[in-house]
């Protein structure tokens, strides 16, 4: 059986976030499938999402920027916020900074995060999409 054959069957929506460290793996066998021809970038979904450590404006360019090198893609078709609440990073990386066992929080206006992200978005980093069992709730 060829690596990755169930993951690649349905080439729909594939979820990935920093907080899940997959983004390298994912990148990887998107390369592969994209670079031979056995999918087009047109038929995937990609989900991606901000971690909690990123809030800030220039973070959030900065962990875009780097999440997209590790997918090896032009643009992400729905980026989240994982959490709302907004911790402190390591200055070397966004892994969370841990003080006597706790993340410690910090104070980021929701609005400077959103900002950034329709800055990417007017970028064509981060695209809009939408959920169809979403979109059939609205409908109804």
């Amino acid at each position: 059986m060829e690596p990755f054959s169930y993951w690649t069957s349905n080439w729909v929506n594939k979820d990935t976030a920093f907080l899940y460290q997959n983004e390298t793996i994912i990148g990887n066998v998107l390369k592969e499938y994209l670079s031979s021809g056995k999918i087009k970038r047109e038929e995937l979904f990609i989900t991606t999402k901000l971690p909690f450590t990123a809030h800030a404006a220039d973070d959030v360019e900065k962990c875009v920027k780097l999440q997209l090198e590790a997918l090896q893609l032009d643009y992400i078709d729905l980026y989240l916020i994982h959490c709302p609440c907004p911790f402190e990073r390591k200055n070397d990386s966004f892994l969370p900074n841990v003080v006597n066992g706790a993340f410690v929080p910090t104070v980021i206006e929701h609005i400077e995060t959103w900002r950034a992200m329709e800055k990417l978005h007017d970028a064509g980093k981060l695209k809009v999409g939408e959920d169809r069992k979403v979109a059939r709730i609205f409908q109804v």
